[in-house]
């Protein structure tokens, strides 16, 4: 699992909308939603709901969430301990 994909899924899901993700990592908000397009599609689920109001999590989504920032803490856990090891 690639972990942009995840953050784009996380700061979306979080902030309720594409724009504010895009904002807030950097990305236009089309890279966004094919960041999780693409996680949408590796994982077999549909994590968000769209709407013209913005973003929501499905209820699939909302269960995936703690594991998705679970996942990212451990990730930036690992490259902390390996810069330590360096």
């Amino acid at each position: 699992m690639e972990s942009a994909r995840c953050k784009a899924f996380l700061e979306a899901a979080e902030r309720g909308s594409f724009k504010a993700a895009a904002e807030a990592m950097g990305y236009t908000p089309s890279a966004i939603s094919q960041l999780i397009a693409a996680l949408e599609n590796d994982l077999g689920l549909n994590l968000l709901i769209r709407s013209k109001k913005g973003v929501k999590p499905t209820p699939e989504g909302a269960k995936l969430i703690p594991i998705v920032r679970s996942y990212l803490a451990r990730e930036k856990e690992m490259y902390e301990l390996a810069s330590e090891m360096q």
